[in-house]
């Protein structure tokens, strides 16, 4: 069973398939909010990709500054 703790891993990527951002952060269980410094990153359309703990999720972030 999943115990909801270990670690996340983010990633972002361009339109182009080039990974742009990655970290990894710990989790405590239950719901989870991180903000992201992505200020380095021109405006435009990325796709986050986040995995813990045999979660998958993808999202699509429009960036404009």
């Amino acid at each position: 069973a999943s115990t909801g703790h270990g670690n996340a891993q983010i990633e972002v990527f361009n339109t182009l398939g080039e990974r742009v951002f990655g970290t990894t952060r710990a989790m405590n269980g239950g719901a989870q909010r991180e903000t992201l410094d992505l200020s380095s990153l021109s405006n435009g359309v990325y796709f986050v990709n986040i995995a813990a703990d045999g979660f998958r999720a993808s999202r699509t972030v429009n960036l404009s500054k």
